[in-house]
C-alpha cells in the first residue's frame, strides 16, 4: 500500500478479466477533488493483463493509498466483494464496478452528504452509459424515497462498521447488489440521498448483469426466488409500514429480472419463464398485488416511472392480459430501450 494516514473512504473495485475497461475506472478516481480515500483494487482470478495494468497504475502514482490483492481462482464477484471489505480500513465503502467510472466530484459530494460519519448510507444518482457513450437514462430518485427502494450500489457510501459488527457476508448469489443494499439497510438508521448524479453506469450487454447475457431461466428463477426470501427472512425484524414498501420493492424486482433479462428471448421462453416467476411470488403471497405501494399517481416515493411499471404490469396480471403484453414488449424492446 502506497501514501499514509486513516482514509475516509474505501474504493473497492472488483476486475475479472477487465483489463480493457479498468484504465478508465482507475483514472476516475485519480481525478477525484476529494483525496481521503483508499483504492482496494482485487483481482478476482483474472487471465488477461488485469494485473499488468493494476501493478502500472500503483507504479504510476504512489501519492494514491493503493492495495492491490489478489486471488488466484475466480470464483464469482461475491467472493471478491467480500475479499474487498475485508481489506478496506475506511470508515466507508463505495463499490465502484471494473467497467463503470465515477464523476470528479462524485467522492466529494458523497463525503459532504455523510456529515462526519451522521448517516449509514448515502446514495446519489447515476447515469446509465451505453458502449457507444450515449446516456440512456438518469437513475434520479425522489427526495423522500424509501431505502427499501434502493436496491442497487453504485455511487452510494456504505458505512464499514455495519458490515462487520454485523457480520455480512455477500452470499453466492446472482443479485449481490440487491443483497448488499437489502441487509445493510436492514441496519441503516440513518439515511440520505443526494439528488445529484455522480457515477457512471456502463451498459455492458456481455457482463454478468447485461440484457444479452442472462438467458438461462434456472438462474433468472435463481434471482428472484433469492429477492423473496431475503424479504422473507426481514419479515420479523422490521416494522410493518417497511415491509410493505420492502414487499413493494420485491415486486418491482420480480417485473425487471421477467423484463431485462429477455429482452432477446423467444416468447415461449419468456412466457414459460413468467409462469414459474408467477408461481414463486404466489408462493410468497398469494395477495401480493394488493400491496398499498403499489399506485400509479400517488407519491409512494419512487420514480414516476417505477411507478408506472409496476402499476401496469399488476394490472395486466390482475387482468390476465400480461401475455398479449409480453408478446408487444418483446417486439418494441429489440428496437428501443426500455428503463426497466
Amino acid at each position: 500500500m502506497s501514501g499514509a494516514g486513516h482514509p475516509y473512504i474505501s474504493v473497492i473495485i472488483v476486475a475479472y478479466n477487465y483489463a480493457d475497461f479498468l484504465p478508465r475506472a482507475l483514472a476516475a478516481c485519480k481525478r477525484q477533488t476529494y483525496q481521503n480515500f483508499e483504492l482496494v483494487v482485487v483481482n478476482n482470478g483474472s487471465t488477461d493483463s488485469t494485473q499488468s495494468v493494476i501493478e502500472k497504475f500503483i507504479s504510476d502514482n504512489p501519492q494514491m493509498k493503493i492495495k492491490s490483492i489478489i486471488i488466484e481462482k475466480n470464483e464469482g464477484l461475491p467472493k471478491g466483494r467480500n475479499t474487498g471489505i475485508a481489506h478496506a480500513e475506511g470508515d466507508y465503502l463505495l463499490f465502484n464496478d471494473a467497467d463503470d467510472w465515477m464523476d470528479d466530484n462524485c467522492l466529494e459530494i458523497l463525503a459532504a452528504a455523510s456529515e462526519n460519519g451522521y448517516y449509514d448510507r448515502i446514495c446519489a444518482q447515476y447515469r446509465d452509459v451505453a458502449p457507444d457513450g450515449n446516456v440512456l437514462q438518469i437513475r434520479n430518485y425522489q427526495k423522500n424515497v424509501s431505502k427499501w427502494f434502493i436496491t442497487m450500489i453504485q455511487a452510494s457510501l456504505f458505512k464499514r462498521s455495519i458490515f462487520i459488527d454485523n457480520n455480512i457476508i455477500v452470499p453466492d448469489v446472482f443479485s449481490d447488489d440487491y443483497y448488499i443494499s437489502i441487509t445493510t439497510n436492514a441496519y441503516s438508521e440513518q439515511f440520505k440521498v443526494v439528488c445529484e448524479t455522480v457515477y457512471n453506469y456502463y451498459i455492458n450487454e456481455l457482463s454478468t448483469s447485461g440484457a444479452k447475457s442472462v438467458k438461462e431461466p434456472d438462474r433468472i428463477l435463481k434471482m428472484v426466488v433469492d429477492g423473496i426470501e431475503m424479504t422473507l427472512s426481514l419479515k420479523n425484524t422490521i416494522s410493518n409500514e417497511d415491509y410493505m414498501l420492502l414487499e413493494y420493492q420485491l415486486i418491482k424486482f420480480y417485473y425487471f429480472h421477467l423484463l431485462h433479462y429477455n429482452r432477446y428471448n423467444k416468447f415461449t421462453n419468456i412466457w414459460n419463464l413468467y409462469k414459474q416467476l408467477h408461481a414463486e411470488m404466489l408462493r410468497y403471497n398469494l395477495m401480493y398485488l394488493k400491496n398499498k405501494n403499489i399506485v400509479l399517481f400517488k407519491d409512494n416515493g419512487d420514480r414516476f416511472y417505477g411507478r408506472c411499471i409496476t402499476f401496469l404490469l399488476s394490472k395486466f396480471e390482475t387482468t390476465k392480459t400480461i401475455k398479449l403484453f409480453l408478446k408487444i414488449y418483446l417486439i418494441i424492446s429489440k428496437f428501443h430501450f426500455f428503463k426497466v
